[in-house]
């Protein structure tokens, strides 16, 4: 499973909406389209926790600068996340892969 897209179908798939496989492989194929193999590489290091990038950052090892830079290129995109006190989160919603924004943990 060194396929970055399946790693991701397969975090997907562990949240709560779940994010199950094909037999046809489509799933793989959608986040194809929505996302490049870096963007899918942050999207599956994101938790449902909402975290600031310093945190993000902390936690995966991915560099701060060059995270916060993806995760704005990928709010512009419109298919992953938005943001509110850049704090950022994983949550599946309405049959939609994306990234979306949390609510800031107090």
């Amino acid at each position: 499973m060194s396929d970055i897209y399946q790693k991701l179908a397969v975090h997907l798939d562990n949240l709560p909406g779940g994010y199950p496989a094909t037999e046809s492989g489509v799933e793989l194929r959608i986040l194809r389209r929505l996302f490049t193999e870096q963007e899918a590489d942050i999207g599956r290091r994101l938790i449902m926790k909402p975290e600031s990038v310093e945190g993000i950052s902390n936690r995966t090892g991915l560099q701060s600068a060059e995270l916060a830079t993806s995760l704005e290129d990928m709010g512009r995109k419109r298919i992953d996340l938005q943001k509110l006190q850049r704090r950022y989160c994983d949550v599946f919603c309405c049959h939609v892969c994306g990234w979306y924004l949390g609510v800031p943990s107090q």
